[in-house]
């Protein structure tokens, strides 16, 4: 089916007009149009840069180092990993977007990701996105899981195809902010199993909002390994400070 872009575009248009575009980051009306980051918050947002963690793409201070303190300190089960932000100015968007109902930030954030990540995850040749799972009773509370979201967003613009329920979520684990690092293991244990059997993928990249430590990244990557896939990479919309 042909789609119609004229009328696409006074719809859009017309929804503009009853719900005003707003800055995803700081949240002010930007008017018509699709949505898409301030002038303001274009030049204050940054976006993660060498020199960076080779594993999981946390900023260095160091420039001659090639692993992060949090990477150096135990193995991880994936391969490696980039986000997309730096946390500190992008933090209040991602609150909004995660508790605050703003499922719409998904549709921006997916094409952020393929605009400045789309090289990477090129050469990475990936079979499948698998977000990453959220207990189903915290998720009906919070009516969506954003990783997933972002997941498929990521997908239509990447042409990647999208494994929502390739991992579950089998137990309600305390918030990981809370937790230090010994802490994020053992709350973890056992946390995730396959949801779907029968799937054989090459290479599998993990979407989340956060990178913290790595603690989530390598359960899920323990329920995949080696059966579903061989490698497993992840992409997140920002990386916090290591504990």
């Amino acid at each position: 089916m042909v789609r119609n872009n004229k009328n696409n575009t006074w719809l859009e248009m017309a929804a503009s007009l009853l719900y005003p575009v707003r800055c995803p980051v700081c949240d002010e009306v930007q008017g018509m149009g699709p949505q898409r980051m301030c002038p303001a918050c274009r030049r204050r947002v940054k976006y993660l840069e060498q020199p960076l963690c080779c594993q999981c793409g946390k900023k260095l201070a160091d420039s001659e180092a090639e692993l992060c303190g949090d990477c150096r300190r135990g193995r991880h089960l994936f391969t490696a990993g980039r986000g997309l932000y730096e946390y500190g100015d992008i933090a209040p968007a991602l609150y909004r977007f995660k508790y605050g109902g703003r499922r719409e930030y998904a549709r921006f954030f997916g094409r952020e990701m393929a605009d400045k990540l789309g090289g990477y995850i090129r050469r990475l040749e990936p079979d499948g996105l698998v977000p990453i799972p959220m207990y189903p009773g915290k998720q009906r509370r919070r009516g969506y899981n954003q990783a997933a979201l972002l997941a498929q967003a990521l997908g239509r613009q990447t042409g990647i195809p999208v494994y929502p329920d390739l991992v579950v979520r089998n137990r309600d684990t305390r918030p990981m902010k809370e937790l230090n690092c010994e802490e994020r293991l053992n709350n973890l244990k056992k946390a995730f199993n396959l949801g779907q059997n029968g799937v054989k993928l090459k290479t599998i990249i993990l979407i989340d909002d956060i990178y913290t430590t790595g603690s989530t990244m390598d359960q899920v990557s323990a329920a995949l390994l080696p059966d579903v896939c061989q490698k497993i990479f992840f992409i997140t919309l920002a990386i916090g400070a290591g504990v």
